[in-house]
């Protein structure tokens, strides 16, 4: 069986690159992000015991997460159905100004590969945010979940929704992207969270599945730390990961936590170098 022998994990986390670095579109310019040792304490009412699915390598070494260029380049934004795969979406933000759409599809010229904050609206107003999201070289991909299914969601859990909280839709991924199951969320000033299974929450489930998924229902408005701890293979638990919430009530807004990774944002695998 793994063995980890810390307690808690010191997790090494790269400064986001700023666009004051970016060069004209025919010159890379790699950024220099500096490194910092963040610690944690296992909560106390952690209880997964089994080891992790994936690769969890880079919590020794971390991962590149600076582009390996800051060029701009024309990027289409895809707004996808979470369940059908669909093109929806009536109106979207792109960094807070309005964003055209044309059957789920808006262009932007962007920063390649630096993160932008994205939001999205049905006909109803119900709104989908996401505050990282990086596109990878031309595209950026999001799932948007709609009122209805988010409404089955939390009837699946047993769960009434509050109209003054948000709802948290994460996926934990491994240090080659991917799901990861055999993890634990933690969201530190409150929130109740629940894993998938056969591709639905479930209101039993205590650690993720191969998918990553998690939910955190009625995320208490304002700003919070979620955390993915892992057993450390002898009765303890440590740190995978963790980002930074920030939310407001009746909205969906949808995080990534990377292992290895502290308050900081994912890059698409073509991203990296």
């Amino acid at each position: 069986m793994r063995k980890l022998t810390l307690a808690t994990l010191a997790l090494f986390a790269l400064s986001a690159c700023t666009k004051d670095e970016v060069v004209d579109s025919e010159t890379a310019s790699t950024a220099a992000c500096e490194s910092e040792v963040v610690t944690a304490t296992a909560p106390e009412d952690l209880t997964v015991s089994d080891d992790p699915s994936g690769d969890i390598s880079c919590l020794d070494a971390w991962l590149p997460a600076c582009p390996n260029s800051t060029a701009e380049t024309a990027t289409t934004i895809k707004f996808r159905d979470f369940r059908s795969g669909e093109p929806v979406g009536s109106s979207a933000t792109l960094n807070g100004s309005n964003l055209a759409l044309s059957s789920g599809d808006g262009s932007a010229t962007l920063a390649t590969c630096s993160p932008v904050e994205l939001t999205v609206s049905d006909e109803a107003g119900f709104v989908n945010r996401y505050p990282d999201a990086v596109p990878a070289l031309g595209e950026l991909r999001v799932e948007v979940v709609a009122s209805s299914t988010n409404a089955n969601n939390y009837g699946q859990v047993g769960q009434a929704i509050k109209g003054d909280a948000a709802t948290i839709y994460g996926t934990v991924v491994d240090c080659a992207g991917r799901g990861i199951s055999g993890v634990q969320i933690h969201m530190v000033e409150g929130g109740a969270p629940f894993y998938d299974r056969e591709a639905f929450p479930s209101p039993s489930a205590e650690s993720t599945d191969r998918s990553g998924r998690f939910y955190i229902m009625n995320a208490r408005a304002g700003s919070s730390t979620v955390q993915a701890w892992i057993s450390d293979g002898s009765g303890g638990h440590t740190l995978l990961g963790r980002t930074r919430f920030q939310g407001g009530g009746d909205e969906v807004v949808h995080l990534t936590i990377q292992s290895g990774g502290v308050d900081d944002y994912v890059l698409p695998e073509s991203c990296l170098e």
